[in-house]
């Protein structure tokens, strides 16, 4: 064998076709070409990988643009409903009212490194699509009524100033009505408390998530009028309605779950991260092995393999003979 003509022992089949599946799925072109070593070595590794940085990022750190940053009241809050109250409630109704915007030109690079892995880039660029979409917007109390089964948190003052906070469970049903300030949502909430089974009449404006989002509850707040037959001042249910599987997977994060993430995770977020991106580079290399196949170097003939012609040819001494060694791949 020549060392200007190397001949690859590995059928590559079609290399395209490999390069296609180890894009969609590390490992799979190996799989194809009849390499099963490697293809094992890949899958396992790169995918472990990836699912290793996924699953301390909440599933939420495939988003290739910045969510945008809600309007923030927080700096001068009181002053500003102090001074121009009307106005206050406006802006505030305004957002309650917006769905998910993205931040313009503020481009997440590394979710270019992600997306060689495939598997789960090419899903969260459709979810990120139905997460801005124009339907994807809160519930209003106009637009349809509310049957489910929720979680969450009973807070109200007693009749004698007393402040409670009450875990509960169970089921909110709630209704468009025509009130006296027009229309808001009426309706029940039935489960159980600290103190056994409770009944809870609810009444007012009620805004709930977008259905579709990171997080895997979508966040519901509405009055509490009565705890059974008691009056409640100050009555709020705050309740969380679980998301199907496919409106939180994969979804990219709001920029308030964003910050969340920084918080609970610290510089472990910075870590998740960089383990997907690894495992997209990775997988760069996976893609062109199975297209191109298996490198092939040159090394030097000892005086051993050298043949008798080649002894009597001083142009093909040991110094300047050489022969192919090809990787196994």
């Amino acid at each position: 064998m020549s060392a200007s003509s190397p001949e690859p022992k590995v059928d590559l089949k079609n290399p395209i076709l490999a390069a296609v599946l180890g894009f969609l799925i590390p490992g799979a072109g190996h799989f194809y070409q009849g390499r099963t070593f490697k293809g094992i070595v890949y899958c396992v590794c790169i995918l472990s990988m990836f699912a290793w940085g996924m699953q301390m990022g909440s599933w939420q750190l495939i988003y290739r643009l910045e969510p945008a940053k809600s309007f923030d009241f927080d700096f001068d809050d009181a002053r500003f409903r102090q001074l121009d109250p009307e106005r206050f409630d406006d802006m505030r109704q305004q957002l309650d009212q917006m769905g998910p915007t993205r931040a313009r030109g503020k481009t997440e690079w590394g979710y270019y490194a992600q997306v060689p892995v495939g598997l789960f880039t090419v899903p969260a660029f459709f979810q990120e699509e139905r997460y801005y979409a124009p339907s994807n917007q809160p519930v209003s109390p106009e637009s349809q009524s509310i049957d489910q089964q929720v979680v969450g948190t009973l807070d109200y003052v007693d009749n004698e100033g007393n402040e409670f906070s009450v875990p509960v469970s169970g089921t909110i049903q709630l209704s468009p009505e025509e009130g006296e300030f027009g229309r808001e949502m009426e309706g029940t909430f039935k489960g159980s408390g600290e103190d056994g089974e409770i009944q809870v009449q609810l009444r007012g404006n009620v805004r709930l998530d977008p259905p579709i989002g990171a997080n895997r509850y979508r966040n519901l707040r509405v009055n509490a009028i009565t705890l059974g037959e008691e009056e409640l001042i100050d009555g709020v249910l705050t309740a969380q309605i679980s998301r199907s599987f496919l409106n939180w997977f994969l979804v990219p994060p709001d920029h308030e779950g964003l910050e969340k993430l920084h918080a609970d995770l610290g510089k472990k977020f910075t870590l998740a991260k960089v383990f997907t991106w690894i495992a997209g580079l990775l997988n760069i290399l996976a893609i062109w092995d199975a297209f191109a196949g298996p490198a092939y170097g040159f090394r030097m003939l000892t005086r051993k393999e050298v043949s008798p012609e080649q002894k009597q040819d001083p142009e093909s001494s040991p110094e300047t003979a050489t022969t192919t060694s090809q990787n196994p791949g």
